[in-house]
């Protein structure tokens, strides 16, 4: 993105640092995106603007995510969540930070 940073946090994702006083962020993931169980660093909404994400919690539960779609990560401790590409376009969000 022009004008923002964006730094790799894994082999097929990239975010931002938090923009100043706004308290968002953009997220990239590759189309070969896989993360394992894994928690959120703070409670936060994922606005999807390209691509698609699974997310699976313990429970076996898993929801697609696709543009337009809102999702809240309240995760902070516990299990967590599996996140994964599905598809095969490389994806964007935007993260609010609450």
């Amino acid at each position: 993105m022009d004008g923002i940073d964006l730094f790799h946090v894994g082999n097929t994702q990239k975010i931002s640092k938090e923009i100043p006083n706004a308290g968002i962020q953009i997220y990239e993931f590759g189309k070969d995106f896989f993360c394992d169980w894994h928690l959120t660093t703070k409670p936060c909404y994922f606005i999807y603007l390209a691509g698609e994400q699974e997310i699976e919690v313990k429970d076996g539960t898993r929801r697609k995510f696709s543009v337009g779609d809102i999702l809240l990560a309240e995760d902070t401790y516990g299990s967590g969540h599996l996140s994964q590409s599905v598809g095969d376009i490389d994806g964007r969000a935007l993260i609010v930070l609450l």
